[in-house]
């Protein structure tokens, strides 16, 4: 629950539990009560918080946000099965900005790095599918006369 002061905004507050709300102010009222987010072992969310950093929270874990907190939505982490990789674009990284990991990987995707997609995947791969390249080994043999 959010308990806001109108007078004093950097006195506004964020209060988990059952709990009982004694107001303090004149000036305070009260917010909307909202649920903590349930993150599973396979789920993670992008926090920013109001100095701007990012910040992945991975589960299991009950995420409790603070007043100014940012959100994104809850989101499963992407399993990269064997003989099949992803392709990162990483901004935070000078040194490698492109990756490739390869499977078997659970990969959650840190803040700053985006999955490239499967050229032409938008029409028929959905979901996690549509990151996920496959592995081709080719193999050569040279025959000499």
């Amino acid at each position: 629950m959010v308990v806001e002061n109108t007078m004093r905004p950097k006195d506004h507050k964020m209060i988990y539990g059952p709990e009982q709300v004694r107001l303090t102010d004149p000036f305070e009222r009260l917010g909307p009560v909202q649920k903590c987010i349930i993150l599973d072992q396979d789920d993670y969310v992008v926090k920013i918080d109001k100095n701007g950093n990012k910040v992945t929270l991975r589960g299991p874990l009950v995420v409790k946000p603070e007043y100014g907190d940012v959100l994104s939505a809850s989101k499963n982490a992407v399993v990269v099965p064997m003989n099949q990789y992803i392709i990162l674009q990483d901004s935070n990284d000078s040194d490698k900005p492109i990756k490739h990991l390869r499977g078997p990987l659970k990969f959650i995707p840190q803040p700053f790095q985006e999955m490239v997609k499967v050229p032409g995947a938008e029409g028929g791969k959905a979901g996690t599918e549509a990151f996920l390249y496959a592995t081709h080994c080719l193999y050569f043999i040279l025959v000499t006369f």
